[in-house]
C-alpha cells in the first residue's frame, strides 16, 4: 500500500527528475508470430484461475502461458474487436464488443445484443459489483450496468443528469460504491441507485480517479497527483518537467503504481525509487499485474511480459555499453571497468559510462581478453592479446614479462604472497610481488598444444592450470598432467572456481564437476550437460554457471549440508536474456551482484534479489478426449474438472486428459505427475508433457489426478481432478453375469446329464458294434472258407489226384493252402492290403479253374501307379468275382472270362470286376443257391467306414449288352479314396 510519507518520497523524486535510465529488465514479447490472434491489443484481464485474456482488434484470445486458445467471430463472438474483459461472481467471463457483451462458459459463447441501436464506444474496465452487476461505460455519456442480458443506463433511468460527462469510473467493493469522474465538475458516486457529489473542484480540473489496495482514491490529470478524500482534493506532487501526459494506470497487490507517461514510457514507484522501465513501448493501450507480479504491457505491437527482476540488461543500444566486452572488474572505489575484444574499455560508475582511451599510448589496438583483476593494490591488470597492460590512477603501463605476440586468457593473484599467475597461449608466466618472473612452457594435460584458460589455487597450494582438452597442477616449481596414477580425470577445465569449503569447481565441455581432494565427479548431469563456460561464486551461498544459452545458481548450503542438488537455471523463459556467455567472464561484485557478459550484450544478475512472488501454480484439467472409430481424438462433451463425472460406454475404453498448470512466471518450467486411480499403482514421473493417454481401459470406475511443479520447486496446492466410469457392456454387468453363472450351472448340469447319458448309450453301441464286428469278422472267415466251395475243391484235387497228375495235384494244393492261410492270418482285422487280397482272388480263381475244367479265363490289369499296399477291407474283390463266377460264367454254355482292372485316378482308387456271364437278369430267373452273406457283410463294412469319412467307398454294378440289346455280362466299379480312413469306427463312443 502507498502511504502519504510514500508519496512524499514520491513528490522529491519527481520534482528531481531523475529516472534510472540506460538499464532494461527481461521482457517476453508476444505478437501473431506467438499465437495473438491479432497485434493491436484493446484489452487485458486475468480470471480467477489465472488465465491471461487478450482482447485485440480481431479476435480474442485465453492465454495459459505457453498457448493461445483464440475466438473468433466465426466461433460465436458477436464481433471480432473486443472493448473490454471481464469475470462475474460465477466465473464467467464477459468480452465487451462494440456491439454489446459476450459470456463464454467452457467452449460457448452467447451474445446478448442491447435492445437499443446507439453505435457503443465502450471503456475497456469492466467493474463487476458485489450484486453481480457487470458496470461499463460508453463514450462520454452514460454509464451502463448488465447482469441477465439486461442492459441499464442510468442516464436513462435519471440518475446521472444529462449534463455530466463521464470520464472513468471505478468500483469500491468495500462501500459498494460506483465512483466516476465528471472531469471539471468533479467526483460523484452511485449508491443505492442514487448520485451522490464526492468531491467539487474549486476551480475546473479535468482528473482521472484510481483507487490504491487500501481504498484511497487518487486524482491524476496532466499535471499532478492528488488524494482524493470527502469534499477535499489534496495535491502531492507536480508531474516531471516534459509535460507528458499521464493516462492507462495499475496497481499491483502491493501498492506498485504503473503508470503509462507520454506516448512510449512507463514509470513504477515501489516506495523507495522512481524508476523508468526499460526501452519506450510503442503506443501503449494496456497495463495489468497479474497474481505473480507479472506486469504486462498491452501495445500496438503486441504483449509483453516482464520475466525476472533479478536481471538487468545492458546493451549497446540503450546505456553506452559497448559491445563484444570480455572483461568485467571493479574497482576499490565500486566503479567498474568493461573491456571489450574489440571495442576498448568502458567505466561505469553507477550512473553513466565514460570511454577510456588513454591506453592508446602503450597498446596501439582495441583489443582485450578475458581474466582481468584489481589487485590488492588497487591497480587493474587487463588482459591483451598482447600481453597485459596494468592502470593504476589513469596511467596506463604495458607489462614487460610476456613474449612478443604473447595472448593472456587469464590472471589470477594468489592470496597468500601477492604473486601474479598469467595464463597465456604459450604457457605459464608468473610475476612475484618482488618482481621476479617465471616461465613454465605448458598445456594443460600435457597436450601438444592447448591454451591455459583459467587459474586458481586450491588449500594445499597447488595451482590448477585448465584448458579446454586437458588438466594440470603445480607444486613445488613441478607440473604434473592429469591423468595420473590418483586421478583418471581426462577432461579439460575452461573455468575453475574455488568455493567457501575450499573445493574446487571445474567447468567443462560435458557440464559441471566438483574436485574434493579425493576425486573427481560429475554434479547435476540431469540439468547441467552443455559448455560450463564460466564460473563465480557468491558468498557461501551460490555458484554461478555460465553456459552457451543459459546461466544457473547452485546451491551451496543445500549440497554441503543437505546433500541435495538445487539447481535453478535461467533462460530467455524466465529473465535471462543474453545470447551466449563469455568464456571466464562472470563477475561477482562487491555488492554480491553478478555481471555476465555475453556476444550482444552485459547482464546484470541479483541473485539475493527478491523474486516475484512465489506462487503454487494453479492446474486444471481442460479437456478429455476419447479415440473414435476412425483413430481420432475427439472431445467429449461437458469436460470439466472438479467432481465432474463422466459416464461412458464400454467402448469408450481409449482416453486423453489434457491439463494445464498455469505459472507465469516461468510456465515453459512446469512439469507434470498425474495418475488414474484404479489402474495406477502410483504418480508418474515428473513430465513436461501437457497430456496423458490411457488406452483399452476395462470397465470401472476411475479418478484422473493431475498435479504441477514450477521451476521454483514450488506444487499446486491440491491435485485437479475428474472422475471416470466406464460403464460395463450388457455381458459384463453383476445381475447379467449372476443370470449366466445360473444358466451355467443348468446348462452344466444338463451337459453332465447328457454326456453321462451319451457315454452310456455310447458304451452300449460300443458294445454291439465289437459283437456286430466280431460277427462279421466270422462271416467273413467263413466267407472266405465257403464249406460248399472247401467240399468242391478238394473233390477237384482229389480227382487229379486220382488221375495221378502230381504236379498239378501240387499246385493245386499250394494254392489253396495259401488262400487258407491269407484267410487264417488277421483273422481279428477286417482289412488287409491290396496285394494280399490280389492273391486272394488270384488262388481262388486258380482253384475254381481246376474245379470247372476250365471253363473260363481271367486276367488282373494292374497299373504302375498303384501302391499295392493300400488297405482295402477284405473282400472286397473276392466277393464281386465270386458273384461273377456263380451267376454269370457258370451257366454260360461257351467259355467264361473274367477281368479285373486296378487303377488310378487322381486321389482315388480304382477296382473294376467285369465278366462276359449271362447276366443278372438271366440269372434271377435261373435262381441261385447263393445266400448274399459275402456282399450283405461287405457293405455292412462300408456302410460303417463311411460314416466316419469324408469321402466315401462308392460301388456301381452295369449290366452289359450286346449290340441286339442281349444281356453280355456284369462290371462292378469300385471307387476307394486314398486319405479313407480305417481306424475311426468307435470315434463316437
Amino acid at each position: 500500500m502507498i502511504q502519504f510519507k510514500m508519496l512524499s518520497v514520491f513528490i522529491l523524486l519527481l520534482c528531481l527528475g531523475h529516472l534510472t535510465s540506460g538499464q532494461e529488465y527481461s521482457y517476453k514479447q508476444y505478437t501473431i508470430k506467438d499465437g495473438l490472434p491479432q497485434s493491436q491489443i484493446s484489452a487485458l484481464y486475468q480470471d480467477s484461475k489465472g488465465y491471461i485474456w487478450i482482447g485485440t482488434k480481431a479476435g480474442l484470445s485465453r492465454f495459459d502461458g505457453v498457448e493461445f486458445k483464440n475466438l473468433y467471430s466465426i466461433d460465436g463472438l458477436s464481433s471480432d474487436f473486443i472493448c473490454g474483459i471481464g469475470e462475474d461472481s460465477s466465473n464467467n467471463i464477459y468480452a465487451l464488443a462494440k456491439n454489446g457483451y459476450n459470456k463464454i462458459t467452457d467452449d460457448t459463447i452467447r451474445y446478448f445484443k442491447p435492445d437499443t441501436n446507439i453505435t457503443f464506444k465502450w471503456n475497456q474496465r469492466i467493474e463487476v459489483d458485489n450484486h453481480n452487476f457487470l458496470w461499463n461505460k460508453f463514450q462520454r455519456k452514460d454509464l451502463v450496468k448488465f447482469k441477465n442480458g439486461k442492459y441499464t443506463f442510468l442516464k436513462k433511468q435519471g440518475v446521472i443528469p444529462d449534463s455530466l460527462r463521464i470520464l472513468n469510473f471505478l468500483y469500491d467493493s468495500q462501500k459498494d460504491r460506483i465512483y466516476f469522474s465528471a472531469g471539471g465538475d468533479g467526483v460523484y458516486y452511485v449508491y443505492e441507485n442514487q448520485l451522490h457529489l464526492f468531491w467539487k473542484p474549486s476551480q475546473r480540473k479535468s482528473v482521472r480517479i484510481t483507487q490504491s489496495p487500501d481504498g484511497t482514491i487518487y486524482g491524476i490529470d496532466k499535471d499532478s497527483i492528488y488524494r482524493i478524500e470527502k469534499h477535499k482534493c489534496i495535491p502531492l506532487l507536480k508531474s516531471p518537467s516534459d509535460n507528458s501526459r499521464w493516462a492507462k494506470y495499475n496497481w499491483d497487490t502491493h501498492g506498485r503504481f504503473f503508470i503509462k507517461k507520454g506516448k512510449y514510457e512507463i514509470v513504477k514507484f515501489d516506495g523507495k525509487s522512481l524508476e523508468c522501465l526499460d526501452e519506450e513501448f510503442p503506443a501503449v493501450n494496456r497495463i495489468i499485474i497479474d497474481e505473480e507480479r507479472n506486469l504486462w504491457i498491452g501495445t500496438e505491437t503486441g504483449l509483453s511480459k516482464s520475466l525476472s527482476t533479478k536481471f538487468i540488461n545492458f546493451t549497446p543500444e540503450n546505456s553506452g555499453m559497448i559491445p563484444y566486452v570480455y572483461s568485467i572488474i571493479e574497482d576499490h572505489n565500486g566503479n567498474f571497468y568493461f573491456t571489450s575484444l574489440n571495442e576498448g574499455i568502458v567505466k561505469y560508475n553507477g550512473e553513466e559510462f565514460q570511454r577510456i582511451t588513454g591506453y592508446r599510448e602503450v597498446y596501439s589496438e582495441d583489443r582485450f581478453y578475458m581474466g582481468g583483476i584489481c589487485d590488492h593494490n588497487n591497480n587493474l591488470i587487463i588482459p591483451c592479446t598482447h600481453g597485459a597492460l596494468k592502470y593504476t590512477d589513469g596511467d596506463f603501463q604495458k607489462m614487460d614479462v610476456f613474449q612478443k605476440n604473447e595472448a593472456v586468457l587469464d590472471i589470477y593473484e594468489d592470496p597468500d604472497n601477492m604473486a601474479k599467475y598469467f595464463g597465456t597461449e604459450k604457457g605459464l608466466v608468473i610475476k612475484k610481488n618482488n618482481g621476479n618472473t617465471r616461465r613454465y612452457p605448458v598445456h594443460p594435460g600435457g597436450k601438444s598444444s592447448g591454451y591455459i584458460t583459467n587459474i586458481v589455487k586450491d588449500s594445499t597450494g597447488k595451482y590448477w592450470l585448465g584448458g579446454f582438452n586437458g588438466l594440470s597442477w603445480l607444486k613445488d616449481h613441478t607440473i604434473h598432467h592429469l591423468p595420473d596414477s590418483n586421478h583418471v580425470y581426462e577432461k579439460g577445465a575452461i573455468a575453475l572456481y574455488r568455493d567457501y569449503w575450499d573445493n574446487i569447481w571445474l567447468g567443462t565441455r560435458e557440464g559441471l564437476y566438483l574436485y574434493d581432494y579425493r576425486s573427481f565427479r560429475k554434479i547435476a548431469g540431469d540439468n547441467i550437460y552443455s559448455y560450463v563456460v564460466s564460473l563465480t561464486g557468491v558468498d557461501s551461498s551460490k555458484l554461478v554457471l555460465g553456459m552457451i544459452n543459459q546461466v544457473a545458481t547452485l546451491d551451496l548450503q543445500n549440497f554441503y549440508r543437505k546433500n541435495k542438488t538445487n539447481i535453478q537455471t535461467y533462460d530467455h523463459t524466465n529473465g535471462f536474456m543474453g545470447n551466449e556467455c563469455i568464456q571466464n567472464g562472470m563477475y561477482t561484485d562487491s555488492k554480491g551482484n553478478v555481471w555476465i557478459p555475453t556476444s550482444d550484450k552485459v547482464v546484470k544478475f541479483m541473485p539475493h534479489k527478491r523474486e516475484k512472488k512465489l506462487h503454487s501454480p494453479n492446474i486444471y484439467i481442460e479437456k478429455i478426449k476419447k479415440l473414435n472409430h476412425r483413430m481420432q481424438w475427439v472431445d467429449l462433451s461437458g469436460t470439466g474438472g472438479g467432481d465432474s463425472l463422466f459416464r461412458m460406454p464400454h467402448t469408450t475404453n481409449n482416453l486423453r486428459f489434457r491439463y494445464t498448470g498455469i505459472d507465469h512466471c516461468n510456465p515453459q518450467g512446469i512439469r507434470y505427475q498425474y495418475k488414474l486411480e484404479g489402474n495406477d499403482e502410483g504418480w508418474s514421473e515428473l513430465t513436461g508433457a501437457r497430456y496423458a493417454t490411457y488406452t483399452n481401459l476395462e470397465p470401472g470406475k476411475y479418478t484422473f489426478k493431475v498435479k504441477a511443479y514450477t521451476s521454483n520447486n514450488i506444487w499446486s496446492e491440491k491435485p485437479a481432478s475428474v472422475k471416470i466410469h466406464i460403464q460395463p457392456a450388457l455381458w459384463q454387468k453383476t445381475w447379467f453375469i449372476l443370470l449366466c453363472i445360473i444358466a451355467g450351472a443348468a446348462g452344466a448340469a444338463w451337459l453332465i446329464y447328457y454326456y453321462a447319458q451319451r457315454h452310456r448309450l455310447a458304451k452300449q453301441r460300443k458294445a454291439e458294434y465289437e459283437k456286430k464286428m466280431a460277427e462279421m469278422k466270422l462271416l467273413t472267415i467263413k466267407n472266405q472258407l465257403e464249406p460248399h466251395f472247401t467240399f468242391n475243391a478238394l473233390n477237384s484235387m482229389a480227382s487229379v489226384v486220382l488221375n495221378k497228375e502230381n504236379y498239378k495235384a501240387y499246385d493245386y494244393l499250394s494254392k489253396f493252402s495259401k488262400m487258407i492261410r491269407l484267410s487264417l492270418d488277421h483273422s481279428d482285422e477286417i482289412i488287409r492290403t491290396l496285394r494280399e487280397e490280389i492273391d486272394f482272388v488270384r488262388h481262388y480263381l486258380d482253384i475254381q479253374k481246376l474245379r470247372f475244367d476250365n471253363k473260363f479265363d481271367y486276367k488282373i490289369n494292374i497299373g504302375d501307379e498303384v501302391d499295392m499296399t493300400f488297405a482295402v477291407p477284405k473282400m472286397i474283390i473276392h466277393n464281386y468275382v465270386e458273384n461273377a463266377l456263380k451267376h454269370g460264367i457258370k451257366h454260360k454254355t461257351d467259355k467264361g472270362f473274367i477281368k479285373i482292372e486296378i487303377y488310378r485316378d487322381n486321389n482315388r482308387l480304382g477296382i473294376e470286376v467285369e465278366d462276359n456271364g449271362i447276366g443278372r437278369e438271366r440269372a434271377r430267373e435261373i435262381g441261385s443257391n447263393s445266400s448274399g452273406k459275402g456282399l450283405k457283410t461287405l457293405k455292412e463294412y462300408c456302410r460303417i467306414y463311411n460314416k466316419y469319412n469324408q469321402e466315401r467307398i462308392q460301388m456301381k454294378i452295369e449290366d452289359l449288352y450286346d449290340t441286339e440289346r442281349v444281356p453280355s455280362g456284369t462290371r462292378v466299379k469300385i471307387i476307394i479314396p486314398l486319405n479313407y480312413k480305417y481306424n475311426v469306427l468307435y470315434a463316437e463312443s
